[in-house]
């Protein structure tokens, strides 16, 4: 009873496809980076237990990992001092393991009892992945604190579908685009996983809307000036162009003020 509703809800969010196999390394579908885990959520008590077909494990399993791969312009101090972290982090956790395996006495095991604690090694690595501890990737380093930044901005919820051939979140009129932006001269290549790409762009689009609607009005009454034929635009009319895209955020507005957060430790 419970499929046809699972589908249902799969193929809202455009989950029913093909995807590429989810890495060994990835965080596990439904613990993903800044979520409740199997075990919180208010009022969360009960558990239940289902079989999927693989027709439906598949799409929700790998769907709600899919990585969207984003390019960020950011100031190339804080890309450097980014990749130091996670390359600390790094440092840390392989640490980490070395005194596990010590501990574990695993160069005197064979067997099941190898497999056995190897396994057990690999779930505390993996918890400490997921509550922060070790931060061991870019997106692991960030998600904390693009997490908060969603919520501060009230964009931790379900949002709408972005309608087709709309402009894509990140590029909104205003915007600064890939390529500009004062001392934004470096590039940070992040994956999100999908319960962060998801309010973010969907978040970023439908909260700009009404400004941008606003701003294809300016251009209408302005347009290109008069290249177009039309009056060039008086210094109060720029100023409200100005009013209007000082309302427009970006996707990378939102990142690069979770990147300065991470490095900040907030």
């Amino acid at each position: 009873m419970l499929a046809p509703g699972l589908r249902a809800k799969l193929e809202h969010r455009k989950l029913l496809k093909e995807w590429e196999p989810v890495p060994d390394d990835a965080p596990k579908s439904g613990q993903t980076l800044g979520g409740t885990g199997p075990h919180a959520g208010t009022s969360l008590t009960g558990r239940l237990v289902v079989a999927l077909p693989k027709a439906l494990w598949g799409p929700l399993t790998r769907g709600v990992y899919m990585p969207h791969t984003m390019v960020i312009a950011v100031p190339p101090d804080e890309l450097t001092r980014l990749d130091a972290l996670v390359q600390e982090q790094q440092t840390t956790e392989t640490r980490w393991q070395a005194s596990a395996e010590k501990d574990a006495d695993v160069l005197r095991l064979r067997g099941p009892e190898l497999r056995a604690a190897r396994a057990r090694i690999r779930a505390e690595r993996d918890r400490l992945r997921e509550n922060g501890t070790h931060r061991v990737s870019r997106l692991r380093a960030l998600a904390p604190a693009l997490r908060a930044e969603l919520d501060h901005r009230s964009l931790l919820r379900d949002w709408d579908p972005i309608p087709e051939g709309s402009q894509r979140a990140g590029q909104t009129p205003g915007g600064t685009g890939p390529n500009r932006g004062i001392g934004l001269t470096a590039r940070l290549v992040v994956s999100l996983t999908e319960d962060l790409w998801t309010p973010l762009h969907r978040g970023v689009y439908w909260t700009n809307e009404p400004h941008v609607q606003v701003l294809e009005l300016w251009k209408d009454r302005w347009g290109a000036g008069p290249a177009a034929g039309r009056p060039a635009a008086t210094p109060d009319a720029l100023a409200e162009r100005e009013r209007i895209a000082a309302h427009i955020t970006t996707t990378g507005d939102i990142i690069r003020t979770a990147l300065t957060h991470t490095l900040n430790g907030r």
